[in-house]
């Protein structure tokens, strides 16, 4: 599962170099995440949104909270992979590019 629009390198590194950068190099880390429960992931995640994403800066705490219910219920079942106890654990690999202007 990619959680994230730059989640494949291939098509992160084409965006660098078709910006004119050079010498683009990107290094995958990985990280085993933990969190107490689904309900703190996907809040956690809808208020980090919150900051990028217009329709969630402007939405009431209403909205925000029916968001997450909905978010939760669509997406809960994908987390019992990755469930240990009542906390999730599951791998997070992010990307760090370096490249030259």
């Amino acid at each position: 599962m990619r959680a994230f629009s730059l989640g494949d390198a291939r098509a992160l590194r084409a965006l660098f170099v078709d910006a004119g950068f050079r010498d683009v190099r990107i290094e995958a880390v990985r990280r085993q995440r933990s969190v107490p429960s689904v309900d703190e992931f996907i809040a956690m995640t809808v208020m980090g949104a919150s900051a990028a994403v217009p329709a969630l800066a402007e939405a009431t705490d209403e909205e925000r909270a029916d968001a997450i219910r909905e978010i939760r219920e669509e997406i809960a079942p994908e987390f019992e992979a990755v469930r240990v106890s009542e906390k999730l654990a599951y791998p997070m690999e992010s990307h760090i590019l370096v490249a030259v202007a």
